[in-house]
């Protein structure tokens, strides 16, 4: 490259304050009447979904400093080809024993389930039953961990093609161990307290089911107004209404339950509604990891094929990777899954995150499954495998969130019926299409009350005609009147008769995110910065060197630029990871330079904003903003981009990096 002459530059960093608010954009009324409501202590519309995640996002998923149980040093060897199992298992309960514990997986590849065991070995999954568990790999790309599923699950039950079960499963026991009280008064939806028989036998810091079993066909028919009950929903006729809304007791006054997250149903005195103790496990995780199946097949939905022993092996699930149940307080981040029928499922948990993932390989049946569960949390999510079922819900979920993810073009998002209820998919980009919601026919309604669809970015062609959440032409694809704000991308035309509200068809809203605006106006704290809080914490630097202005490794790169950058606030900008962050180089032809700076690939869902600008003379008006001339992918997570800029005549230029996080 030809030197450019006598170049002069300066790089300065600034931090910009809000997002920018889309051109056009108006704000929702819905989003309106949300702030109007909780400022006035009044029923809102739209559930408050801010409590969704992780200790409710109050608190950023840790880095543990737990005591380290490498699997190396139980028995299990990389890259041999030989099954791991046993030497995992070993290394799990010794952290079980330990009451805490990083089960710690080097670089290499970990066989997890072998043809070479046999059977109850083999249909035997690696469990966790204890609390205070992480797995932890050594990263989820190149040089990283890999655990390989390189033989299916065998069907527990052939007839039932969902019944082979995950390779690595979390549960915690969940017993309701008889400790229960009837409700003995109303409750408003959205409030937080439920007065009861006997609080007694509860305590604050207790985890706690709202459940509701109510068989009358007038709950029935209440639960599908303003449509008819279906005789082919069976499981609903014949097994009632039923709620199982997971809590944490926030506190006790006399007989009333205070609890930490919003009630989402309005709880009736019928004698239907009860509190029930629960036992979960809490703060296990998993983490940097890539999970490798060896599933090759050509998926088809609801099939199977017959294995060496004739055998029938499930499409839907005979290679399925993680579960978690009966779980709270856990999460799922930074991982891959490579080639799996079936990539996670979380059941009866809550405030699970499930962030930072990414599908690909073959493609198989389900991505993610929030099963029986309550305030989950799944964001950044990638599918590029094109699932067959994108991420989304089933059973008697409530107040989970599906936030920033991208699904194919030729999918939907996921409601597999059994009653889920009060669902927020927000900012969610993929296709939309009947046939891809899930759920057999005698469960059905796919999703009851308060199925938010916020600013939904619409990849695919869509449906011709008028889109019908009561569809009138099949048995299947029944949502009750969701709610469909800022819907936009390629266009698509709704049965208005068949929402609970359609606004701005055609175009997003403002706020851009609702569960965002809903955890700033909760918490006074953009999620944005939640998310940079859970990044510094993997460096172990504690208050005041991990705030977003504090340079601890002393290169005058504050810990807002080195996040943005990609580079790592303790080593200093003399290390070669640092050192490329940003780089300047002279141009080919013509007087000029040419800067690249290292960025995320998602900043913008992060809430990360990145701005180059340029000056001759440094006077404030003279500053004028570069677009970028090219990106190039450098892995899953980061993006360097380039851009050209002009040398005037005294061959001196100055340039300034603008990086920023929303506040």
């Amino acid at each position: 490259m030809r030197e450019s002459k006598q170049i002069i530059l300066s790089v300065a960093v600034y931090l910009f304050g809000a997002a920018p608010i889309p051109i056009g954009a108006e704000v929702s009324t819905y989003w309106s009447q949300y702030v109007e409501a909780k400022s006035a202590g009044t029923e809102t519309i739209i559930p408050d979904f801010s409590f969704a995640g992780y200790r409710h996002g109050e608190e950023p998923i840790p880095t543990v400093a737990w005591t380290i149980f490498d699997v190396t040093d139980y028995g299990a060897i990389p890259d041999d080809g030989l099954s791991d199992k046993a030497a995992v298992q070993v290394a799990i309960d010794a952290a079980e024993v330990n009451g805490s514990g990083v089960v710690f997986f080097p670089s290499g590849r970990f066989c997890i389930n072998g043809p070479e065991e046999l059977n109850p070995w083999v249909n035997n999954p690696i469990t966790v039953n204890g609390s205070n568990v992480v797995f932890r790999g050594s990263g989820s790309g190149p040089g990283g961990t890999e655990l390989y599923g390189e033989r299916h699950m065998n069907l527990t039950n052939e007839s039932q093609l969902w019944t082979a079960p995950h390779m690595i499963h979390f549960d915690g026991p969940g017993s309701r161990s008889g400790t229960a009280s009837n409700v003995i008064g109303d409750s408003v939806r959205e409030t937080h307290s439920v007065t009861v028989a006997d609080a007694s036998m509860f305590e604050a810091g207790d985890w706690v089911l709202l459940n509701r079993v109510d068989k009358s066909p007038e709950a029935v028919s209440e639960a599908v107004t303003p449509f008819a009950v279906d005789s082919r929903w069976t499981s609903l006729i014949n097994n009632g209404v039923l709620v199982d809304e997971l809590h944490l007791v926030d506190s006790i006054d006399g007989n009333e339950i205070r609890f930490k997250e919003p009630i989402h149903s309005t709880v009736k005195a019928d004698g239907e509604w009860s509190v029930i103790l629960f036992d979960p496990i809490v703060e296990v995780g998993v983490e940097d990891i890539a999970f490798v199946g060896n599933w090759t097949a050509s998926f088809a939905h609801h099939s199977v094929y017959l294995d060496d022993d004739g055998k029938n092996v499930s499409h839907d699930s005979a290679w399925s990777a993680l579960s978690f149940t009966d779980v709270v307080n856990s999460w799922i981040r930074n991982c891959r899954f490579t080639s799996w029928n079936a990539a996670m499922k979380v059941g009866r948990s809550s405030n699970v995150s499930v962030v930072h993932i990414k599908l690909d390989g073959n493609p198989g049946h389900n991505t993610l499954s929030f099963n029986n569960s309550s305030h989950c949390f799944g964001g950044l999510i990638e599918d590029a495998a094109n699932q067959w079922h994108a991420c989304g819900v089933s059973g008697k979920a409530s107040g989970n969130v599906l936030w920033k993810s991208d699904y194919s073009a030729d999918t939907c998002f996921e409601s597999h019926a059994s009653q889920p209820r009060h669902t927020l998919f927000d900012n969610i980009s993929g296709g939309w299409r009947y046939g891809r919601m899930g759920g057999a026919s005698n469960n059905l309604p796919n999703h009851l009350e308060n199925l938010v669809l916020w600013n939904y970015d619409n990849t695919g062609a869509g449906e011709s005609g008028d889109f019908e959440f009561m569809r009138s032409s099949s048995a299947f694809y029944k949502a009750i009147m969701p709610y469909v704000i800022g819907f936009h991308g390629n266009p698509q035309a709704f049965d208005e008769s068949m929402v609970a509200a359609l606004e701005s068809n055609g175009a997003a809203v403002e706020p851009t995110s609702l569960f965002e605006a809903q955890y700033k106006l909760r918490t006074g704290s953009s999620f944005a910065q939640l998310l940079f809080a859970e990044w510094i914490a993997r460096f172990g630097l504690s208050h005041p060197e991990n705030s977003l202005t504090a340079d601890p490794d002393n290169d005058r790169r504050i810990n807002l630029v080195e996040y943005a950058l990609g580079s790592e606030p303790a080593l200093g900008d003399d290390s070669a990871r640092n050192g490329n962050s940003y780089v300047f180089a002279g141009l080919d032809e013509g007087p000029g330079l040419e800067m690249s700076y290292t960025r995320w690939r998602n900043a913008g869902k992060r809430g990360l904003f990145y701005s180059i600008e340029r000056s001759y003379d440094l006077l404030a008006e003279s500053w004028i903003e570069l677009a970028p001339s090219d990106a190039e992918i450098l892995d899953d997570a980061f993006e360097s981009v380039t851009i050209e800029v002009p040398v005037n005549i005294g061959g001196k230029v100055y340039l300034r990096l603008k990086v920023g996080v929303q506040e």
